[in-house]
């Protein structure tokens, strides 16, 4: 059976997500479509709009053959970590033969030429690099004016600034690596880009979806849902979701003031931002609303959605330290399913056979099996989920599911 890879959020699922697995099955001719997807938190620094299950769900049923999670201390980390997380992943389980990928570039030369440059960087990069944050920039600036020196291209400057763009570049680098046999698969993304607002035509991004739910009705998106995904959606709106990160804000303020000494240790924050962190909270400002506190801590070298990640890590308890292990040990992961169909189930069947990393379908039976490393990363995912779970309850009143209580779901 042969296997596409995505990596995806679906948060939440729309209309270019139907399109890029359509698009990714025809171009690879896959049997399967494999989505490796974030789980109850996302890469932005917020916690999913609606829960893992939910989203998984609405992948089955527009297109996807099996949902897997990425871990939370990769869901949740830099480009860079995202990309190396989910790409191990989708090496580890074995019987992929492609990775699908959007971005706004059209041209795959382009994109691989700057992760040529950045998966083995050269001294005379590293040089430019650190001179440009000398200035007092954020590290995505200074990539970005240094590889503007090294590759002397206005085309590869441009191909920089699209998150997507930035994304497919860390997939690319991350195959690289890891010596992965894995072929990437670029397809353009069309209508709206990542941040646009607006609604229009079919495919509108996550980011303009999630606003007009927010704001206004479920109606609002209809057009740019496909009619599964609206209808599972529409069923849970005021139930369970929508969730925002100012959900998190009495969370978070417990958090940081339970860890106010130690603030500096967590996964992208530094002494630098946990002295401001602190001096907000001795001044009272911002201090219980998230998004108020990440856009007063927001300066020149540290970006919002930097920001957002490192307040999220505090939350989640991430810590630098173990980050650190994670990467010295080549990004450890496992497969935990979160739903598939029949085609799903016929490709795990034959995966089990061959793949390198564990697979694991119910949690209690499954746990035992771990190492160490990878008990570590899997008691991050539960703990997301308990705290997800308990944002859904002061919101809606809602239980959802704990993670040793939830089974995958079953798509036919």
């Amino acid at each position: 059976m042969k296997a596409v890879g995505i990596i995806a959020e679906y948060n939440p699922f729309h209309n270019g997500h139907k399109y890029h697995i359509e698009e990714s099955r025809k171009l690879t001719g896959a049997d399967c479509v494999v989505s490796v997807m974030s789980g109850n938190f996302v890469q932005r620094g917020a916690p999913a709009f609606a829960d893992k299950f939910t989203r998984t769900e609405c992948a089955l049923s527009s297109g996807a053959d099996l949902v897997i999670e990425l871990p939370a201390i990769y869901a949740t980390g830099s480009a860079e970590l995202f990309a190396s997380g989910a790409v191990s992943l989708l090496d580890g389980i074995g019987g992929i033969s492609h990775v699908s990928f959007g971005s706004e570039c059209k041209d795959m030369h382009i994109l691989k030429k700057i992760s040529d440059i950045l998966a083995f960087e050269s001294e005379e990069f590293c040089g430019l690099l650190k001179e440009k944050l000398a200035t007092g920039i954020g590290m995505p600036s200074a990539r970005q004016a240094a590889l503007d020196v090294i590759a002397n291209s206005p085309e590869i400057s441009q191909a920089v600034v699209s998150p997507n763009n930035i994304l497919a570049i860390e997939y690319l680098k991350a195959l690289k690596r890891i010596g992965s046999a894995i072929q990437p698969v670029n397809i353009t993304r069309k209508d709206n880009s990542y941040h646009d607002r607006a609604l229009t035509g079919s495919i509108s991004s996550a980011t303009s979806v999630r606003e007009h739910i927010e704001n206004g009705s479920m109606d609002s998106v209809r057009s740019a849902l496909p009619d599964e995904s609206f209808l599972i959606l529409r069923d849970l709106y005021q139930k369970s979701f929508p969730v925002n990160a100012n959900d998190c804000s009495s969370i978070l303020n417990y958090a940081i003031t339970d860890k106010f000494n130690i603030l500096s240790g967590f996964s992208d924050v530094g002494e630098s931002l946990a002295n401001k962190i602190r001096s907000e909270f001795k001044s009272g400002n911002n201090i219980y609303n998230f998004d108020n506190m990440a856009m007063s801590l927001k300066s020149r070298d540290l970006t919002y959605t930097r920001i957002c990640r490192a307040l999220i890590h505090i939350l989640l308890g991430i810590d630098t330290e173990f980050m650190e292990t994670v990467k010295y040990d080549n990004f450890p992961s496992y497969a935990r399913i979160l739903g598939f169909n029949k085609t799903g189930r016929e490709f795990l069947s034959s995966a089990k056979s061959k793949s390198n990393i564990p697979i694991i379908s119910n949690c209690s039976d499954d746990y035992n099996m771990l190492d160490d490393i990878r008990k570590k990363i899997f008691e991050y995912d539960i703990k997301a989920t308990r705290i997800y779970n308990n944002i859904v309850y002061s919101r809606y009143k809602t239980q959802l599911k704990d993670d040793f209580r939830s089974r995958p779901l079953i798509h036919m």
